[in-house]
């Protein structure tokens, strides 16, 4: 459900700007007039709102993009933080009709589905015992036009929808999720999960390098990354990639084009995931900003209006020693939606 709370202001009835519709939004059968009041979507998961006047409104949206899962220790010497998520804002134009808000899931474990806004496990299939280290990345959140759904649900090694260019091409505004952390042996350096975009997501760390390869762009997903053991499911589109059946590397995070798993090829390496895209609809928004994460506790747009502590964050590592994920969550995805 959203968070509802009041803005300050005296407005006319054209609306603070002036435009010809007032900004209503209905959600669960109620208007929302965001002259007055703002709505905040805090909760993983896709929502559906309206516009019903006929005349166009515009709003301010603000997005902020879920933060990948911290990897853990399992057998090897440390685990390493989620990338954190990415944010995205600007003034959006929405026309008669339905929408759909996505708040991207935080990345977890080895959870062996896509989360909500396309970050991916480690690795899909839950009948291999194997790699319970490397995490999730985190999902994009965003806004969509129309009433189809965005996120199907299916699970397992993909949610067809992502892998849509249609779907794709509803896109208006999204913030990138972050890549979940991996895992290290011996005396390697880092394995960060990369952060979301941002107009592009930032490479997860390979032996504290970032692998620019695993990130996602303005116009492709990351690319397939090796795997010393099994098959590799590569990102395609919204969706993120995986490390397939036993590969180390972290999950890549969810976004307009997602990033992919973490290298897990030779020499024990178990890199980070790399961190999704976001996304401004060229004609529908203005005074459109893209931010990418920066650190674990560094989600873009941290310092923006509506931001609640802790969302995007990326899930801390942890030092746990079975075959059993532990690792600390990334924290999820924001949408907010105000006078313009």
């Amino acid at each position: 459900m959203p968070f509802i709370s009041s803005v300050r202001g005296s407005f006319g009835s054209n609306g603070k700007n002036g435009f010809t519709g007032i900004p209503i939004i209905v959600y669960n059968g109620v208007s929302y007039n965001l002259n007055a009041q703002s709505l905040t979507f805090s909760t993983a998961g896709e929502y559906t709102i309206s516009v019903l006047n006929s005349s166009p409104i515009k709003l301010r949206a603000r997005v902020f993009g879920a933060g990948g899962g911290g990897g853990q220790r399992g057998g090897w010497t440390q685990g390493y933080p989620g990338g954190s998520g990415g944010y995205a804002t600007g003034i959006l134009t929405m026309y008669n009709g339905a929408h759909k808000i996505i708040v991207g899931e935080g990345g977890s474990g080895n959870t062996f589905r896509t989360v909500v806004g396309g970050g991916h496990s480690a690795q899909p299939k839950s009948d291999v015992s194997d790699n319970r280290y490397s995490a999730c990345g985190g999902g994009f959140s965003g806004i969509f036009s129309g009433s189809g759904a965005v996120h199907d649900g299916t699970g397992g090694a993909g949610n067809t929808t992502y892998r849509t260019s249609g779907v794709q091409a509803r896109s208006l505004i999204i913030a990138g999720g972050g890549g979940g952390g991996g895992s290290m042996t011996g005396s390697y350096p880092s394995m960060d999960g990369g952060h979301g975009g941002g107009s592009e997501g930032t490479g997860g760390l390979s032996r504290g390098n970032a692998d620019n390869l695993s990130r996602g762009t303005q116009t492709s997903a990351g690319a397939l990354r090796p795997n010393e053991w099994g098959q590799v499911y590569q990102a395609t589109l919204m969706h993120a990639g995986s490390g397939g059946d036993q590969g180390y590397g972290g999950g890549g995070g969810g976004g307009y084009f997602a990033g992919s798993n973490g290298d897990s090829g030779s020499g024990a390496t178990m890199a980070g995931g790399g961190g999704g895209s976001g996304f401004i609809h060229p004609t529908l928004i203005s005074s459109g900003q893209l931010i990418a994460g920066s650190g674990q506790n560094s989600p873009g747009g941290v310092s923006q209006t509506g931001y609640i502590s802790g969302s995007g964050r990326g899930g801390d590592p942890s030092g746990n020693t079975n075959n059993s994920w532990q690792g600390g969550a990334g924290g999820s995805g924001i949408v907010i939606l105000s006078a313009s």
